[in-house]
């Protein structure tokens, strides 16, 4: 039988477990604290450098291996499906043998897969690179939401929750500025040593840092069970159903933008990659606000201001276009306001998500980043698809989409929080 909760506001923190301060012997508790947020913001951010970092070289990417446009996207389509379907396994294994040894053997994979792909010398093994890359992600990304639930709770873990989504968001927006500078520098293939380098720091830092984490029995039949179970829970599905709507939206924009401003807009890949770090500044405030405010305001109040971010944003994105005005600055104004409020979205939705179950986090971290990074591959094929045929407004087309299904489901969400339902 199915258990439903209605979403509440956010509740009142609840102090740092024992085990979560106990992560650095003879620190303070804050630092401690700090210290393994900032390891599990990486656990999570992985996965987004990985996926970003090489977004810059495609065009020349595109050349040396005698690729098209669409073809080489799929590079960044392969990472985004096998780093959402790799969740579903990652998750009930971090479950199984614990947080650590998932975590170091994830980032290990990572590392493999991106010197595969920096050492590949067609597209098939390419993809085949990315592929891998895409799976130590995926167990990263797991590993990291599954251990801040473990050792957070309440207001406290929507605030973790917070700090990792802006990494989650930000990183997406600064790698390609460092993937420019390697691209034009040193050709697109250094920024996949870049990824690589960057996983066997985090490797290490795994190993020496993260807790074991609890192990639970598996087996087929109960992962099956769990997984049907928390699809079933409406508490769980419309939170996460948002939080995907999100990433469909975001992806995108990071999935089709260097076709918009490289090919259509004519700017180099440097000054491209200046562009997504502007944007990604409103990812930062919607972050800070829900640290202060979010408590205050509620899962759902967040979330329809999130929504009327974005609504605001998209106006911006299109409008100008349609009256024949396509500059760099009023893309970038635009996804200042859009992204901002997906940075009041994503943590909330993804906090919710998270809290509708007590146990089996690392399968609910699975479906969540499944979702997730299903809609990211769906949102930049379309957006991709959709520049074929309109060059100057097909990429805005596909995020209008996603933030009107997330805007219904928001909806819903919000007329089950009212009192009586």
């Amino acid at each position: 039988m199915t258990t439903e909760r209605t979403l509440a506001p956010v509740p009142t923190a609840e102090p740092m477990t024992a085990s979560t301060r106990a992560v650095v012997t003879g620190a303070s508790a804050p630092a401690a604290q700090l210290s393994f947020v900032l390891l599990l913001t990486a656990l999570t951010a992985l996965g987004q450098f990985g996926s970003n970092v090489f977004l810059p070289g495609l065009p020349a990417l595109t050349h040396e291996l005698r690729s098209t446009g669409s073809t080489a996207a799929q590079a960044y389509t392969v990472y985004l499906l096998v780093f959402g379907a790799g969740q579903l396994l990652m998750g009930p294994l971090s479950d199984r043998w614990g947080r650590r040894s998932v975590g170091v053997v994830s980032a290990l994979l990572f590392v493999v897969g991106a010197a595969v792909c920096a050492t590949a010398p067609s597209m098939g093994l390419l993809l085949a690179g990315r592929a891998l890359q895409g799976l130590g992600a995926a167990g990263a990304i797991v590993v990291g939401r599954a251990s801040a639930r473990d050792h957070f709770h309440g207001a406290e873990l929507v605030r973790v929750m917070a700090t990792m989504t802006i990494a989650f968001a930000a990183v997406p927006g600064f790698a390609p500025l460092l993937g420019g500078v390697l691209t034009q520098w040193l050709g697109w293939r250094s920024t996949l040593w870049a990824a690589a380098l960057a996983g066997v720091a985090l490797a290490g830092w795994v190993l020496v840092k993260l807790p074991p984490g609890a192990r639970q029995p598996l087996s087929l039949a109960s992962t099956v069970a769990v997984y049907a179970q928390t699809l079933r829970d409406r508490s769980f599905l419309l939170p996460a159903l948002i939080g995907a709507g999100a990433i469909g939206a975001m992806s995108a924009f990071f999935g089709a933008s260097p076709r918009l401003f490289i090919d259509t807009l004519g700017v180099s890949p440097v000054e491209y990659g200046l562009y997504p770090p502007i944007a990604v500044a409103g990812f930062v405030v919607g972050g800070v606000l829900v640290g202060r405010l979010g408590a205050g305001w509620g899962t759902p109040g967040t979330l329809v201001r999130g929504v009327a971010f974005q609504l605001a944003g998209l106006t911006v994105l299109i409008g100008p276009v349609l009256l024949g005005l396509l500059q760099a600055s009023i893309l970038n104004l635009g996804m200042v306001l859009f992204v901002t409020g997906l940075g009041l979205v994503l943590p909330v939705a993804t906090a919710a998500a998270m809290s509708s179950t007590s146990s089996h986090a690392g399968q609910t971290a699975a479906l969540i980043g499944l979702l997730q990074m299903g809609s990211g591959a769906v949102g930049n094929s379309l957006a991709n698809a959709a520049l074929d045929l309109w060059p100057r407004l097909g990429m805005q087309t596909v995020m209008a989409g996603f933030t009107l299904t997330v805007v219904l489901v928001v909806w819903q969400l919000v007329a089950r929080s009212r009192p009586g339902r």
